[in-house]
């Protein structure tokens, strides 16, 4: 599996689509274009990645965990380790 990118209003359908199939996955939350700043790591069951407009103002990015650090050595490159949520413990 690879990690899946869900941004912009257009991409909330098939981001919820994906949260009802993959529960036991992850979610990374990143700004729109994701950068180093801002990288948090949720469980795709949490609440606080099922907002409104979640797709809207940050981009998700999606998968096991080892897809989603592959898709930042690719984007953004290595040495990069997301934070943890601090309400859903991901």
């Amino acid at each position: 599996m690879t990690a899946i990118w869900f941004s912009g209003l257009e991409q909330e359908r098939p981001y919820r689509d994906w949260l009802a199939r993959n529960p036991t996955l992850e979610v990374l939350n990143a700004r729109k274009n994701p950068g180093r700043n801002y990288l948090v790591l949720h469980a795709a069951s949490a609440r606080c990645v099922a907002m409104r407009n979640p797709t809207l103002r940050y981009s998700k990015i999606c998968g096991t965990r080892d897809d989603i650090m592959a898709f930042l050595i690719e984007h953004l490159g290595a040495g990069l380790e997301p934070r943890a949520c601090t309400r859903c413990g991901q």
